[in-house]
Order: C-alpha cells, then structure tokens, then sequence
C-alpha cells in the first residue's frame, strides 16, 4: 500500500467527493442510525448509492466495507489497520459508544467526544 497515492475521478454526491478528496485505502460505510434519520430511504440504500459513487469514480469495490452502525464500522476499521495508519471516524448517534469501544483497547488514551 502505498498512502496518498490514489487519483479518483471526483463523482456528483458531495459526501462520496469529500470521501475521495481524502484518498482513503479503505472505506466502512453505514446506515443511518438510528432509523430516523433515514429521511424516508429504505434499509441499506444510503450506503448502497455511497458505494456506487465511489465505485463508479474508480474506487475499489475491495477497498469497501459496510456495517450495521457506528461500532461495527469501527471494529471493522481496526481489524483491517496496520500500525502507522490513521482512522477516521464520524460517529453521530453512538459518540459515547464508539468512545467507550476505543478507550477499553487503547491503552489507556483519552478519547475526546466533541458536538457539533
């Protein structure tokens, strides 16, 4: 792996255009959660229209993951990390879950929960 060297085609969806402006090596993608904010969209289709932008702007579809929730898009993240990497994560209903999860494995390190 070679890091910052990926050249994507920048597709229409602005979430999918800031997702590739990063140059990620891996993606995890999410349903909304809780279901609320699914804005009248059915069960999966969120992450579904991500993943094709992304795919169809030259995104490996290997290089994607999808999860059930904040958590499991983190597990996920960490299972596939190798020392050195950075993770990026965007919790937005689960904040004190997904920090809990991170302090029980970090040896000690602090997490900083911020709000918009």
């Amino acid at each position: 792996r070679e890091p910052g060297r990926h050249h994507f085609r920048l597709p229409d969806r602005p979430t999918a255009r800031a997702i590739l402006a990063a140059a990620p090596e891996r993606v995890v993608l999410r349903d909304p959660f809780p279901s609320q904010y699914l804005r009248g969209r059915r069960q999966g289709e969120v992450p579904a229209v991500l993943a094709e932008a992304l795919r169809s702007a030259g995104y490996p579809a290997e290089a994607i993951g999808f999860a059930t929730d904040e958590v499991g898009a983190l597990e996920q993240a960490f299972a596939w990390v190798e020392p050195g990497d950075l993770v990026a994560i965007m919790p937005h209903a689960q904040r004190q879950a997904v920090s809990a999860w991170i302090e029980a494995r970090s040896s000690g390190v602090k997490v900083r929960v911020e709000s918009p």
